[in-house]
């Protein structure tokens, strides 16, 4: 199940890579449960970071003024 749920993840976000994605299907297939379990964790957990940072600039986004949006600040924050 774990390694469908990788495979599925890896191949909706390749862009059409089919190499790249054959080979991490053929790593991800020959780890084990217990390494499968853990890669799962580690990248739930970095999402979640990642998850957090874009919310908080989306937050100082929405500070900004409409008629600032184009601004240096803005640009930085959307970069």
């Amino acid at each position: 199940m774990i390694t469908a749920l990788l495979t599925g993840c890896i191949t909706g976000s390749s862009g059409g890579n089919s190499t790249g994605t054959d080979q991490l299907v053929t790593e991800a297939a020959a780890m084990g449960r217990a390494d499968l379990e853990a890669m799962v964790a580690k990248y739930k957990g970095l999402i979640s970071e990642k998850m957090d940072v874009a919310g908080a600039l989306k937050a100082k986004l929405k500070e900004i003024p409409l008629t600032e949006m184009m601004g240096e600040k803005a640009t930085a924050l959307k970069s």
